[in-house]
């Protein structure tokens, strides 16, 4: 589901614009099947999507004029992410000519297409829909655009990374555009488990809202969470731009902050929209807390992972400090005041 989130970003297909719930759920459940698999098999898949056609504003691709809407979201966000040619931009479209959309279906009509030779990324040949796929994926502009974009999202978006540190891993996908494997090449790094990956990103409020309630192995009424992450800034299914959600520094500020607070003091609360639901103390119990660790020291691993700042120590209740006897309500505020903290927020 990361993965998902991650591609739901950089292929930032909307509600807004596709106005088909049916058609933006293909979408995503593309996005999921693929996630980790081939880059290839992957964009040919989204390129497969009505709802991309719709959102682009490329329901007809005419032989006779080409439309560049699609060509130039894909050209310039999708895949090579530099600075695209004219002539370049008018191959990709001619390799679309004949696909429309017609009642919420892909169809394809060979008499409208381009059959003529076209010269994209300094190859003159045919090239049909498949082709510009295999010829974008292939790229490695398109290697380095993810890799680093991956960079971004599983370890630091404060720091941006020499092209050296990145090469090894933009050679790799570049020869077999395998997701998984520079997925799992970048987690396993040594680079991954170092200081300079440590609380380097700011959770978006899915990962702020999930980090709550998956360590309590928590269920919760998605309808509801799903509209208070939207009022926090990220309504899924609905990304602002076809550039995904801007992330970083933009999903904090004086009104998120304070609906962060609201939305975990709800999830913790006995009684309300999420009715109790999450209980750290039965967390807690189940695996046994109580014989070797204080309430506040459980619950600093459960959702800090280690030591907290002293500062943060500091503002614990000196009721709990040293001692193995909670009771459930002082838990639930222990948990809330932690999952407030700055240091929650970051990933």
């Amino acid at each position: 589901e990361q993965m998902t989130l991650f591609w739901h970003n950089h292929f930032a297909l909307s509600d807004t614009h596709v106005s088909n719930a049916s058609l933006l759920c293909r979408h995503i459940h593309a996005l999921r099947q693929h996630a980790l698999g081939s880059f290839d098999t992957l964009l040919d898949a989204v390129l497969n999507q009505p709802a991309l056609f719709i959102s682009t504003a490329a329901r007809a691709n005419p032989k006779a004029r080409p439309n560049e809407n699609l060509p130039r979201v894909l050209l310039e966000q999708f895949a090579l992410a530099g600075q695209v040619s004219a002539a370049d931009l008018n191959a990709a479209a001619r390799a679309l000519t004949g696909w429309f959309v017609s009642n919420n279906e892909l169809h394809y009509s060979a008499r409208e297409h381009d059959e003529g030779p076209k010269s994209f990324l300094g190859k003159t040949g045919a090239m049909d829909k498949s082709g510009l796929t295999a010829n974008l994926a292939q790229h490695q502009a398109t290697a380095e655009l993810l890799v680093r974009k991956l960079y971004r999202w599983f370890i630091s978006e404060t720091a941006s990374p020499s092209q050296e540190l990145l090469k090894p891993m933009v050679s790799d996908f570049a020869a077999d555009r395998d997701i998984a494997r520079v997925v799992s090449t970048m987690l396993r790094s040594n680079l991954f488990f170092s200081p300079a990956a440590y609380r380097q990103k700011i959770k978006s409020p899915v990962e702020f809202a999930l980090s709550i309630i998956r360590p309590l192995n928590g269920a919760v009424p998605t309808t509801k969470l799903a509209t208070d992450l939207a009022d926090l800034g990220q309504d899924l299914y609905a990304p602002p731009t076809l550039h995904g959600w801007a992330g970083h520094r933009r999903w904090i500020n004086c009104f998120t902050l304070l609906g962060r607070l609201r939305l975990a003091q709800a999830l913790f609360a006995t009684s309300g929209p999420y009715g109790g639901k999450l209980d750290p103390f039965r967390a807690a119990a189940q695996v046994g807390r109580e014989a070797h660790e204080p309430g506040a020291r459980f619950l600093f691993n459960l959702f800090l992972q280690g030591s907290p700042p002293e500062q943060l120590e500091k503002t614990m209740p000196t009721k709990d400090r040293g001692s193995k006897q909670i009771d459930a309500g002082l838990f639930r505020e222990l948990a809330a005041g932690l999952v407030a903290s700055p240091e929650f927020n970051l990933a």
